[in-house]
């Protein structure tokens, strides 16, 4: 069943369902119109008898009856069984014996016979019989006629089911032909775009374009994260040869060479700290990187990392900070020292030329500010600037930074179920803020 298409399937289940429900309407409603109509005719055939009774009762020795009615036949007899009035008396089974106001039901050649007795004025009995079959005819024409409909029932059944339901199900073929298409070849851009159908396919179709375009997005995204890393330790590895043949020349001089070692040392950090980022993004996005937890006095950690900050900042900065004392919160410390680093060097290289730092408690939340006046970023670039090696200004490629410092801070926000906000305008400068939320110890 498993090669069987589901539409196949659904008009296999119905042809059964179908063809079972309308034997079952055919035997019940000949059941039902056969008990209505035995019922009818016992109604029938007893005031038949129990007319030609009254006639008798009223008119003396001297009476007609009427014998004869559809499917019934009455007659009247004597005490002793010889007919008085009526049809041939071997059409009442005289050997079916006389019983006053009963029903009887008498069995002969094939055929069913009700019969129904009254005595009249204690000389006469007048007898009454039903042939069942007779005023069933019309029933068993019924049923003859709906057995013969119910196989073009059942194929006009199967036939529209199977139109139905292919026409129904005809967006899941085209989702299941997109997506093979996207499976085996190398073209991500192409969706379904389901213009018709239910609105549960619509709503499938969709979904699954939605979830082609963010596998679009993350194909993309891995692709340029590839080729900024491949960049990334291309370039120092390309100073650091450089640099190491240059050294190796004999006709340098101590000083030269000396210089040509520092900056092979430099390039050198620089891919080390590139790898170790990149190892630590690893950790963090396999759910390996386990934060070493305890209370912690922030505002006096953020002190120590912003003297350590003033003393390297440029001289052109302007940096000052504003610290609520004693803030505790649980949170690990040296995960807190590379957010709150990364966010502060930021806005000493893409600042302007003052950079401020803010640590406070608002409501049952702490926040941690870090400001800026500088040139700011543009609103259609604040949701990028947390993909790892994204740089808003494409120029700055060239200096130290790797592009990795916010991402870092999202994910240690992360880490931490804090929340990490930016506003920024043109021209007016940036401010960065990370919300922790209900995290206060008192």
């Amino acid at each position: 069943m498993r090669t069987i298409s589901i539409t196949k399937k659904i008009t296999i289940l119905n042809t059964l369902f179908m063809g079972t429900l309308g034997i079952f309407v055919i035997v019940f409603v000949t059941f039902i119109a056969r008990q209505l109509l035995l019922h009818e005719g016992e109604a029938k055939l007893r005031q038949l008898v129990y007319n030609n009774a009254e006639i008798i009762y009223n008119s003396g020795d001297n009476f007609r009856i009427n014998f004869m009615e559809k499917g019934m036949r009455c007659a009247v007899f004597d005490l002793d069984g010889n007919i008085i009035e009526g049809l041939n008396e071997s059409l009442f089974y005289l050997y079916v014996p006389f019983l006053e106001g009963e029903m009887q039901i008498y069995e002969n050649h094939d055929r069913t016979h009700i019969i129904y007795d009254r005595l009249v004025n204690g000389k006469y009995w007048v007898r009454g019989i039903l042939v069942l079959e007779e005023i069933m005819e019309n029933l068993q024409s019924m049923t003859e006629i709906m057995i013969t409909l119910l196989p073009v029932y059942c194929i006009a059944s199967v036939v529209g089911n199977f139109v139905i339901l292919k026409r129904s199900l005809s967006p899941i073929n085209d989702i299941a032909n997109t997506t093979k298409e996207i499976h085996e070849g190398t073209d991500l851009t192409a969706r379904i775009n389901l213009t018709t159908g239910a609105k549960e396919l619509y709503d499938l179709a969709d979904t699954v374009d939605d979830m082609f375009d963010r596998l679009e997005i993350s194909f993309e995204l891995e692709k340029q994260f590839v080729q900024n890393v491949s960049h990334e330790l291309r370039t120092p590895l390309t100073v650091i040869l450089a640099e190491a043949e240059f050294a190796t020349s004999d006709k340098l001089g101590i000083e030269d060479k000396n210089e040509s070692l520092e900056v092979i040392h430099r390039q050198a950090t620089k891919m080390t700290n590139l790898i170790t980022l990149l190892l630590t993004f690893t950790k963090i996005d396999s759910g390996i990187c386990a934060l070493t937890r305890k209370p912690t006095d922030v505002s006096e950690l953020l002190e120590e990392i912003c003297d350590i900050q003033r003393k390297i900042a440029p001289p052109d900065k302007v940096f000052k900070t504003m610290i609520e004392p004693y803030i505790i919160l649980d949170v690990d410390g040296n995960m807190i020292i590379a957010m709150a680093t990364n966010l502060i060097n930021n806005a000493f290289k893409y600042g302007g030329d003052y950079v401020k730092v803010e640590l406070k408690t608002i409501n049952d939340n702490v926040v941690l500010y870090v400001k800026d006046n500088g040139m700011g970023i543009a609103k259609e670039d604040i949701s990028k600037i947390w993909r790892r090696f994204y740089q808003v200004d494409k120029a700055r490629s060239a200096s130290n930074s790797m592009g990795l410092g916010l991402s870092l801070v999202l994910e240690i926000a992360k880490l931490h179920e804090a929340t990490v906000d930016v506003e920024s305008e043109i021209g007016e400068g940036t401010t960065f803020k990370v919300i922790f939320k209900n995290m206060k110890l008192e």
